[in-house]
């Protein structure tokens, strides 16, 4: 039996008025999961699982109190099928409920009748040959609604990696839609050169359909200075192709540094803000090295699903 639980506590408390009104918020919540594999012959495994959580929050506002508390009771089947050595399938049903504010009862007063999950997700991957993989999602809804127009049947999504030679990796994700009706919603693509853990440069292109006249576009590199510094750079832009416009919609440095049973880090990050121009943000991590300081093993799921993920972003 597989355990995973998480939790996460926060605090905010600032004055917003020079004659120093304060506002402040708590929040915690946490997440336990339970889950168990069943091999029945040779080429299926079945995989129930169990878990609840909750999310508290503890606000008050310019004198005004509010405590809030919701618990969530979640439950699924996954169901992995092996065809061949090559293609796997996969048929995961889950279901999760929230209950009303303050209390154990599912608050079955929502649009969604307390049921924020409900439905069945199909993934087929296939291994083309030794350098390429295809993997096709998909999903639909089985919950009911109060109120009408719900899109039950998720976009298709579509992802190719290649890897045809040594230090080179394209992956290309692209998004069909086929209710309400059939559409083009997306595509992605990106091309790395180098490791993915290690020195490496990246150049992506994303298409959007609801901004047909607008492409976004990021760039970025991370190199090893020695064995004991790294070096990141990363840039996100915006090329509009209407008004002939190229927008950095933000961009950030990062450096790391290997202090032996430590880690230490600095980011410097500038985003594009609507309302203030650009923010800056400057970031400092220091922690306890529990595993490899950039990368960590890619769990079952995450070598099946997608052999091609870049570690560092978890």
């Amino acid at each position: 039996i597989s355990n995973f639980f998480s939790s996460n506590l926060q605090h905010l408390a600032k004055h917003y008025t020079p004659d120093g009104d304060l506002f402040f918020k708590n929040i915690a919540s946490f997440s336990q999961k339970i889950e168990k594999s069943l091999p029945v012959g040779k080429n299926i495994t079945l995989t129930p699982s169990l878990g609840a959580g909750g999310d508290f929050e503890d606000k008050n506002d310019l004198g005004l109190e509010q405590h809030s508390a919701y618990l969530n009771y979640s439950g699924g089947l996954n169901a992995r099928l092996r065809l061949s050595r090559q293609m796997n399938w996969n048929f995961n049903y889950s279901a999760s409920a929230i209950t009303d504010n303050n209390s154990t009862e599912i608050d079955t007063n929502r649009d969604d009748y307390g049921l924020t999950k409900g439905g069945v997700e199909f993934t087929n991957y296939y291994y083309l040959n030794t350098f390429a993989v295809l993997r096709n999602v998909i999903s639909y809804d089985l919950r009911n609604f109060r109120t009408t127009g719900h899109v039950r049947l998720s976009p298709l999504e579509n992802e190719l990696t290649l890897t045809p030679i040594n230090n080179l990796a394209i992956y290309i994700r692209q998004l069909q839609a086929f209710e309400p009706d059939t559409k083009f919603q997306g595509l992605q693509s990106e091309i790395i050169i180098g490791q993915a853990g290690g020195t490496h440069l990246k150049v992506g292109v994303f298409y959007q359909y609801y901004r047909p006249n607008e492409i976004d576009n990021s760039f970025g590199f991370s190199f090893w200075a020695s064995p004991k510094w790294r070096i990141d750079y990363d840039m996100k832009t915006t090329s509009d192709f209407n008004n002939q416009h190229f927008g950095i919609n933000e961009h950030q440095f990062y450096i790391y540094r290997d202090l032996h049973c430590y880690n230490l880090g600095f980011t410097w990050r500038v985003r594009r803000d609507l309302y203030q121009g650009y923010t800056h943000e400057t970031l400092f991590t220091f922690n306890l090295k529990l595993n490899k300081p950039v990368s960590r093993p890619a769990n079952e799921d995450e070598s099946i699903f997608y052999p091609w993920k870049d570690p560092q972003n978890n």
